[in-house]
């Protein structure tokens, strides 16, 4: 049986990923059964801690996200406040031990209070900071950095929806731009990726923003925004993938102008879906292509 791969990507962000070949090694309804298996490991997080944030009590070191964070003496809003900590300050979980870790919920979810230590100049403290004020991705490039961290959840008379917010910071800690982004109440992964100009004009850097659930038929989403020469965002066409093993599968991927196949002003999405049949045969395959225009401001769709 094909091995599956735990993967920790950039960012510190885990994340489940069956490489190509040992995804065609597997049947489609064996892996989606495998992915579950897995996953049912790390349920009492889910079913506790919100999935984002699931793995924060076993990372070494984190950064603040927040603009500030309140470090307390006990894992407690009431407990006496030792320090404020401003956004990008690093802070070090000391202790992944049940008994030290504190549920709580606040904005609409449940995320732990973390036993933590810090430095202020030359002397390293203690205390207790709440993870929902902790960045869950933090990418550093040139003199900015690029964090994502948790918002809030919404809640209507049908529906529940994570929000998570993006923020660009400049070498000072300033906020540059902020975005609030729907991930879906699924999402236990989330990955950002720093990428160059990927050839478009007048983009000094493109964003990737990737959210991705745990389970089959659960969409894994890609959005993506052009960090434009004057330090403007603007935003790409996004794309996403999704499958139900022995049923279907979806899946978008992007052709940059300046990867392999590429056309200068051209974003190009290439779209293949298809269905199986009971069998487990791949039936009623599909291949379509949409083509962007980059005009160096916006990217239009060309239909």
């Amino acid at each position: 049986m094909a091995r599956v791969i735990l993967q920790a990507v950039t960012n510190q962000n885990t994340y489940f990923r069956f490489s190509k070949k040992q995804t065609n090694m597997l049947p489609r309804k064996m892996m989606c059964i495998v992915v579950l298996l897995m996953c049912s490991q790390y349920s009492f997080a889910q079913n506790q801690c919100i999935g984002l944030l699931w793995d924060f009590p076993h990372r070494d070191t984190l950064a603040v996200f927040s603009d500030k964070a309140l470090v307390r003496k006990g894992p407690s809003s009431d407990a006496v406040i030792l320090d404020s900590l401003p956004c990008g300050t690093q802070v070090k979980v000391t202790s992944t031990k049940e008994e030290d870790l504190k549920l709580v919920k606040v904005s609409g979810y449940h995320s732990y209070w973390l036993p933590v230590q810090y430095k202020v100049g030359n002397a390293i403290r203690k205390g207790f900071v709440w993870s929902g004020s902790l960045a869950i991705t933090d990418n550093r490039f040139t003199d900015k950095r690029l964090m994502v961290g948790m918002g809030y959840v919404t809640t209507d008379s049908i529906t529940k929806d994570v929000v998570v917010k993006t923020k660009l910071l400049d070498k000072d800690g300033k906020e540059i731009w902020a975005k609030e982004l729907e991930v879906g109440n699924e999402s236990i992964g989330l990955e950002t990726k720093v990428l160059d100009g990927m050839g478009l004009s007048n983009v000094q850097k493109v964003f990737r923003i990737m959210s991705s659930g745990e389970a089959c038929g659960v969409p894994t989403d890609f959005k993506y925004f052009a960090w434009m020469v004057g330090d403007s965002i603007v935003a790409l066409p996004s794309r996403y993938c999704v499958a139900d093993a022995g049923a279907f599968y979806y899946d978008e991927s992007f052709v940059f102008p300046s990867e392999s196949g590429g056309k200068p002003g051209r974003i190009i999405k290439n779209i293949e879906s298809a269905e199986y049949d009971e069998n487990d045969k791949p039936i009623k395959k599909k291949k379509e292509q949409l083509v962007f225009v980059w005009d160096g401001k916006r990217a239009t769709s060309s239909k």
